[in-house]
């Protein structure tokens, strides 16, 4: 990881352990979003970002709440990505976006799974649904992939391609790669999950370890942060939670983020969440200018202009939702050139690895190519 010193994606290399992460100037004041996202990605190779197939329902606020992918994910997680490839495939996202993501994909070497998923055997096209879930402490990362697999191939790349052995752990088939493209995966044929150690096998036996005694520790946990403030959005196509005690609003303790499904790039639906100490917290909150600054702040590193509609408290929670616009990055590059310079960047900005990096490890280079078949 970035945080012990292999450069971060600035060409900066960080010292005395410290950690990485993706900061933000927010109304004057830096957010840092602990755990280092760039860090983990110049290492390993993240996921495609994906949905679960029928997960998604389009409803009400609190009708997805993350899904049944939260039960692979440790509750005290600080930044989880969860995305849906079928609204992709379908056209429920605007081609130019599409394609934005891919030129993004295309623009990062050493971004994306493609060639891990060859290895397996596995055709990308299938993928259903990938997280990637990471730690507030810069240690533990997951990636979580549901697709439709042949886990017979599988198995066999594992063992013969990639030199893997077998093991079971607490009752889970937990194969172990020490040396290999990721130290290890286990797999759960029946619900068709496969769930890899991005950077050490220790991460996914603790998560093997809740699910076999303390489910409670999971993110599907009612009572765990990140799927209560993924309840508070309506949901979409990529959903974005953020649990950390760098907010920068007074009392703030994470938010989320998710974009919704359209075929218009100049009408895409959206929702965001910020949660809060305590009701009271939210009450004062709710016509603070900075949740505006922070939320546009951060759908803008989306390449999403947001346009705010609705927001209200909501228990511990501000709730908003609105409309997002794609705002192409080379065309907004080139209208904001004055007499040859560029004017001033706008609120939300990067020193680390921006938003735009979570989404390189979501599009694997090709992925777009089923889209027409």
């Amino acid at each position: 990881m970035a945080a012990n010193g292999t450069p971060d994606q600035s060409g900066n290399s960080p010292q005395n352990n410290q950690p990485s992460g993706t900061s933000f100037t927010i109304s004057g004041r830096t957010l840092m979003i602990a755990g280092g996202v760039g860090g983990v990605a110049v290492l390993v190779v993240l996921a495609v970002v994906l949905w679960q197939v029928g997960l998604f329902t389009g409803g009400s606020r609190g009708a997805t709440g993350g899904g049944a992918v939260l039960g692979y994910i440790p509750a005290d997680a600080g930044l989880v990505v969860i995305g849906d490839n079928e609204a992709i495939l379908n056209g429920d996202v605007p081609e130019d976006y599409v394609e934005h993501l891919e030129e993004e994909a295309d623009d990062s070497a050493g971004f994306g799974n493609s060639y891990l998923y060859e290895e397996l055997g596995v055709d990308d096209g299938g993928v259903s649904l990938v997280a990637f879930a990471h730690d507030q402490a810069n240690a533990d990362s997951l990636e979580i992939v549901r697709g439709d697999f042949d886990f017979d191939v599988i198995r066999e790349e594992l063992e013969d391609g990639l030199d893997c052995e077998d093991d079971d752990y607490r009752g889970f088939e937990l194969w172990e790669c020490p040396g290999g493209l990721f130290p290890a995966v286990a797999l759960f044929e029946k619900d068709g999950y496969l769930v890899f150690a991005v950077s050490q096998q220790d991460d996914l036996e603790d998560m093997l370890t809740y699910k076999a005694r303390d489910p409670e520790k999971l993110a599907a946990d009612g009572n765990s942060d990140i799927k209560r403030v993924l309840d508070r959005t309506d949901g979409g196509w990529l959903q974005v939670a953020i649990i950390t005690e760098d907010c920068p609003i007074n009392r703030c303790q994470g938010f989320a983020l998710a974009i919704g499904k359209s075929d218009d790039s100049e009408s895409i639906p959206a929702s965001y969440a910020v949660m809060f100490s305590s009701e009271r917290a939210a009450a004062g909150a709710e016509d603070d200018i900075e949740i505006d600054d922070l939320i546009e702040g951060f759908f803008a590193e989306f390449a999403l202009e947001l346009d705010i509609e609705d927001v209200m408290a909501d228990g511990d929670f501000v709730v908003g939702d609105g409309t997002a616009e794609f705002i192409d990055p080379d065309d907004a590059r080139s209208s904001n050139q004055v007499g040859g310079h560029a004017q001033s960047a706008p609120v939300a900005q990067t020193t680390s690895v921006s938003a735009p990096a979570v989404l390189r490890t979501a599009m694997p280079a090709g992925m777009n190519r089923h889209r027409d078949q």
